[in-house]
């Protein structure tokens, strides 16, 4: 054999050695650590099943607002009123005055002292806020519906993974504490003026309309409402029916620990147990733009093509598909569901930059660190709940 052969030779078994060796450490790594990690949840949901459906049956047999017909939406009308994160700027005096006032009482329950001074500030009393009395002609608040949605999903039909990420993440959102502080400013007018039980059946409303929205912000958001209404009610010496702490504190870790369940339980094709609590009105839907719940499906493009001996995710990424899709539909934002799509990735991302999604066994590693990174602890409520108390 000549030298050339020989070289030849040796060079390609040295590639093929080296093929090997790439396949073998990439298989390991993401097979003993990167998987492991993005799945720790599923030991979770396993063990805080019980108490997840306790939670839930609890709020399905007494649910603490009545079910929305949604017939009338108030996007339109509090994007008029409140800031949106992606969106323009409201520049209205009113506005302006709003987040004077907000600026100055950061602390309302910090003490009765703050709680006195807020209610006695002439600067409340004197904030323009009629327009929340409106709201009660609306029955939710649907944040999809406004206009920058319907743009982000025309440019995820196109976008990659991580671009897709963005996307979601930089969907318009409304300020929810601006919303909060404007529903006590005005309950707080309202009891100025004689009419507590008036302030407190508005503040209920904008709660309601609040939970309505279906992502994790308003959902806790809501929760916290629902606590605040309890106080006032108690500070006003009203005769009220606040919603009682089990229901609030259920709600809260339901809303919290939706994600995760989901999240889990897509990768096995079906909610089981879960199935029948999956309903808007027991806060599973807060997951509908939280890019962690569908970060697999979101870098698809890193993890779903397959090279040969590349870790082989399709069918896992199927499953979760076919699970979120019908979410969203159950959820009314079939939609959304354009994030979902399988996305195809230019072999280059600019001039002489090649695109990692098409590097095989890199894509795997890059993809799924991505992915770990993007998953927080959504089962932190029920772990609290299991810690004895003098920790």
């Amino acid at each position: 054999m000549s030298s050339a052969r020989k070289t030849s030779a040796w060079i390609a078994s040295l590639l093929v050695a080296s093929y090997a060796l790439i396949a073998v450490s990439t298989q390991t790594y993401v097979r003993a650590i990167l998987i492991p990690e993005i799945d720790q949840d599923d030991k979770k949901v396993e063990q805080f099943q019980t108490l997840i459906l306790e939670d839930l049956k609890l709020l399905d047999s007494r649910p603490i607002f009545p079910k929305s017909e949604r017939e009338k939406n108030a996007e339109r009308f509090l994007t008029g009123f409140i800031s949106w994160s992606g969106a323009e700027p409201l520049h209205t005096l009113e506005h302006e005055h709003l987040l004077e006032a907000k600026s100055k009482h950061p602390d309302i329950w910090a003490s009765d002292a703050n709680f006195k001074a807020f209610m006695q500030d002439d600067d409340i009393r004197s904030l323009e806020l009629n327009w929340l009395d409106q709201l009660l002609a609306y029955d939710h608040f649907d944040i999809t519906t406004h206009p920058r949605f319907s743009e982000s999903l025309e440019r995820a039909q196109s976008a990659r993974g991580i671009s897709r990420m963005g996307l979601m993440s930089e969907l318009p959102f409304p300020d929810h504490s601006e919303l909060r502080f404007a529903a006590l400013a005005r309950a707080a007018q309202l009891h100025r003026a004689g009419k507590p039980l008036q302030a407190l059946e508005l503040f209920r409303h904008v709660t309601q309309l609040m939970a309505t929205s279906e992502t994790l912000v308003s959902s806790m958001s809501a929760a916290a409402m629902l606590k605040v209404e309890k106080t006032l009610a108690q500070k006003w010496q009203v005769e009220w029916t606040p919603i009682d702490e089990d229901r609030i504190e259920a709600m809260k870790r339901t809303a919290w620990s939706w994600p995760g369940v989901l999240r889990t339980l897509a990768k096995t094709g079906s909610l089981g147990d879960f199935e029948p609590y999956f309903k808007p009105e027991l806060n599973a839907c807060s997951f509908i733009i939280e890019p962690s719940v569908t970060s697999e499906i979101l870098l698809s493009d890193y993890l779903q093509p397959t090279f040969v001996f590349e870790p082989n995710l399709n069918e896992r990424l199927e499953r979760e598909r076919g699970v979120f899709a019908k979410a969203l539909a159950t959820c009314g934002h079939a939609d959304l569901k354009v994030f979902l799509d399988p996305v195809s990735s230019p072999l280059m991302i600019g001039r002489g930059v090649p695109n990692p999604a098409r590097i095989p066994f890199l894509r795997r590693v890059m993809g799924l660190t991505l992915v770990s990174f993007a998953t927080p602890n959504a089962f932190k409520y029920y772990e609290e709940r299991r810690r004895p108390a003098s920790q």
